[in-house]
């Protein structure tokens, strides 16, 4: 742990010592909660503890020490096409596919079974835009073979509570109900407003019956209120009472009298009792208080005898007589000045116009005298000249008050003493071994100029201070806490020490781009943001999307960045001229003057394909005169990929994606040779490898760029030595062209779960390009 050294007392009586720090450095800096290095790749954050132990905290799949992006945490792998994204233990983050109703890891997927929701269809499945159709059945909505009994065509429910009957997609057939007004689908039915006609009523609506009627509009003019002629109101009158509506609609109440009596008799001027026995004539006044007049100190009723006013006591020493509350006439005292009740009584203060003297009061002769005022003003005070005093200084000592009454004493010098020779400024001794120069400083303390890193006291050569480290990388250079000198890097924006280093975030300007980082070069620079706003997004104008609109095709990102497609003609065909009433070709070459029906059923005269009238047999999408008769299987997919044999690379087996890396017309999961073309596939010594790749060894053959892996062959652990800013991810196959590992791009990642062999790697960016490929042996 960290300690001190060289501890001893200071001037204060503290002991105090020199910080050894965490790594034995007198006065240095690597103390607890500092920065330092545990040798540790996988960890940041580095710093020493308080038992001087440099720790780190774990660095997480996003490279934030301690932070919480761990293996088979949530996370984003920027596939809008994934769910359920997590960190795997390689911190891939990686998700399951979303399937067609938006499960991720879902079984609905393209060709399983659905339902399309018409009657009229059969054989209902998912295709690759997920998007549910079947096959017409030809039958129309009463099982009638070409009959007319279509979606949209009238019918007869049977309910005659409905009206415009008509069959449904789904082949019920359903009407409108009638409403109240007798009109199918109306909107007149109970519950709705109607008009009754009365103006006395309001929020007219139909009954259950029917029937159209309101609520009584009351004298408020509210819809149903109470407030109905007799009923309580309020005129807003605070003189009445007892309001009430008329037969009108007036509000109107009785006059309240001075007892608030609605109609009552205590009115104004009417006799009344204040229950003041010293009042008489009592009544109720205009405010409505009862009041009476005051009968006077000689018993007459509203006479002018009243308290407070003027009488004579018949006393020749008081004056200014007057009727007392008790009604006794009395006087005031006529004072030192001749004034009735004035205060110049004996022993009160006056001025005897003498200025050395004070506390001035009349004598019982009333007569005006004063006591000698001392040094410190106090009359009679005994603050006299040379007695002692305090000057208020805690600097002096020894005051006394002189002839001109000013307190003064002797100075105090540092060490206590009145007049003493340690005074501020004058030489001392501090005994710190740190300082030098030591004087009395104004608050009497000794102490010294601290000794710089050059060993000067009180040079400038300080912690902080400018220095030259002689590092010409350096700039800034600055002594430390243990005085050595030392300076900072500048980083990609030239700040010294600043956090602006490759791979740090910044902000390259442009806002068409994001996820921007510095760079080796220190050059700011981001990922276009793509439509969807993802920082090298594959959602660029021009690019498939989907709108969501199952009646269109074709759709893409225009120049805004709007999804739109093209709307379906009756062939399926985005933004095709197939229309109803057009002419077409039912494919059926038995059939004539063919033309797209309002249900875009594609109808001409019934011969099919084999030649069988009202046969089923038809063109399948091979090109093939399949079903009906026939015999033949329509659309054959032996392997269920969706994709038909005869445009299928790989019949056997299911690919879907119809890669073909090396595009020998052979699918990859199909090819005995994925990266060399070689369409005859020939396997001389049946080993499952094709001829053209037997010799083919860790050199590339064409194709992509190559890129720079080492060490190659490599035990596990490859590291990429070529500059690809827009990877995102990197694949490996093994020599037949089988996906074996997937995982996110990293300067390195590890093989150790691969097999010994050679394998073909293969780097793609966010929009699943291939930027390089390179030949890999583990070993």
């Amino acid at each position: 742990m960290a300690g001190t050294v060289n501890d001893a007392w200071s001037a204060s009586c503290d002991c105090d010592g020199v910080q050894v720090d965490c790594l034995g450095v007198v006065g240095g800096a690597a103390l607890p909660g500092t920065a330092c290095d545990d040798g540790d790749p996988l960890t940041g954050n580095d710093a020493w503890t308080a038992q001087c132990t440099c720790l780190g905290q774990s660095i997480d799949c996003a490279g934030t020490p301690g932070g919480t992006a761990l293996p088979g945490t949530p996370c984003n792998d920027g596939d809008p096409g994934t769910g359920n994204d997590l960190w795997d233990s390689n911190c891939s983050c990686a998700g399951q596919l979303i399937d067609c109703i938006g499960v991720p890891g879902g079984s609905v997927l393209p060709g399983s079974a659905c339902d399309d929701g018409l009657a009229l269809t059969v054989n209902d499945v998912l295709d690759v835009d997920c998007q549910c159709s079947g096959t017409p059945s030809g039958l129309d909505c009463e099982g009638t073979l070409g009959g007319t009994a279509l979606p949209g065509t009238p019918c007869d429910d049977g309910d005659a509570t409905t009206g415009n009957d008509a069959w449904t997609i789904a082949c019920a057939c359903a009407g409108l109900p009638i409403d109240c007004a007798g009109v199918p689908g109306g909107t007149s039915v109970p519950g709705s407003p109607c008009d009754d006609g009365d103006d006395a009523t309001g929020n007219d609506a139909y009954g259950s019956d029917c029937v159209c009627a309101g609520a009584l509009i009351d004298c408020e003019g509210t819809i149903g209120g109470s407030a109905l002629p007799g009923t309580a109101c309020d005129d807003g009158d605070a003189t009445t009472g007892a309001d009430t509506w008329a037969i009108d609609c007036a509000c109107t109440g009785l006059p309240l009298d001075c007892m608030g009596i609605p109609g009552g008799s205590a009115a104004v001027g009417t006799p009344c009792d204040d229950g003041d026995p010293g009042t008489g004539n009592d009544a109720w006044t205009t405010s409505c208080t009862c009041l009476g007049l005051a009968i006077d100190c000689e018993g007459v009723i509203g006479g002018p005898a009243l308290p407070g006013t003027a009488c004579d006591d018949g006393d020749p020493l008081t004056g200014s007589d007057s009727w007392t509350s008790e009604c006794t006439c009395e006087g005031q005292l006529i004072d030192c000045m001749g004034v009735p009740g004035g205060p110049a009584l004996p022993g009160a203060p006056c001025d005897d116009g003498e200025a050395l003297t004070g506390d001035d009061r009349w004598s019982i002769a009333c007569e005006c005298v004063g006591l000698l005022i001392d040094c410190e003003g106090v009359a009679g005070g005994n603050s006299l000249t040379g007695s002692g005093c305090d000057d208020g200084d805690p600097l002096t000592g020894s005051d006394a008050w002189t002839v001109d009454c000013t307190c003064q004493g002797l100075l105090l010098d540092c060490l206590g003493i009145p007049g003493g020779s340690a005074l501020v400024g004058t030489p001392c001794d501090d005994n710190d071994p740190f300082t030098g120069n030591d004087v009395w400083t104004s608050a009497c303390n000794c102490a010294g100029l601290f000794i710089d890193c050059a060993g000067v006291p009180g040079g400038g050569a300080l912690e902080g201070t400018p220095c030259d480290d002689g590092d010409p990388l350096t700039v800034q250079d600055t002594w430390s806490a243990g005085c050595d000198c030392v300076g900072l890097v500048p980083d990609c924006n030239g700040v010294p020490g600043g956090g602006s280093l490759p791979g740090v975030v910044c902000d390259d300007g442009d806002p068409l781009t994001g996820s921007d980082t510095w760079n080796t070069n220190c050059e700011c620079a981001g990922l276009l943001i793509d439509c969807l706003g993802v920082p090298g997004g594959a959602a660029l104008t021009g690019s498939p999307c989907d709108d969501d609109n199952p009646d269109t095709g074709n759709d893409e990102w225009s120049i805004g960045c709007q999804c739109v497609g093209e709307a379906y003609d009756c062939a399926g065909v985005a933004g095709g001229n197939a229309l109803p009433g057009t002419l077409c070709d039912d494919g059926n070459a038995g059939t004539v003057q063919d033309a797209w029906n309002a249900a875009c059923q594609c109808i001409g005269q019934p011969l099919d394909c084999a030649g069988v009238i009202n046969g089923s047999a038809f063109f399948d999408g091979c090109g093939n005169c399949a079903g009906g008769t026939t015999g033949v299987q329509p659309n054959p997919d032996q392997d269920g990929d969706l994709i038909l044999d005869c445009d299928d690379n790989c019949i056997d087996l299911a690919n879907p994606n119809q890669l073909d890396f090396d595009d020998d017309g052979v699918g990859n999961l199909c090819d005995n040779c994925t990266w060399v073309p070689n369409p005859d596939q020939a396997d001389d010594d049946g080993d499952g490898v094709g001829n053209a790749c037997e010799g083919i060894g860790i050199e590339e053959v064409g194709g992509p760029v190559n890129v720079i892996v080492h060490p190659n062959p490599t035990l596990g652990l490859l590291r990429f030595g070529t500059d690809m800013p827009t990877a995102r991810e990197v694949l490996l196959f093994n020599a037949v062209g089988t996906l074996v590992h997937r995982t996110g791009f990293k300067p390195t990642i590890d093989l150790h779960m691969l097999a010994q062999g050679s394998y073909t790697l293969v780097v793609i960016d966010a929009a699943q390009r291939g930027l390089g490929r390179a030949r890999v042996v583990r070993y």
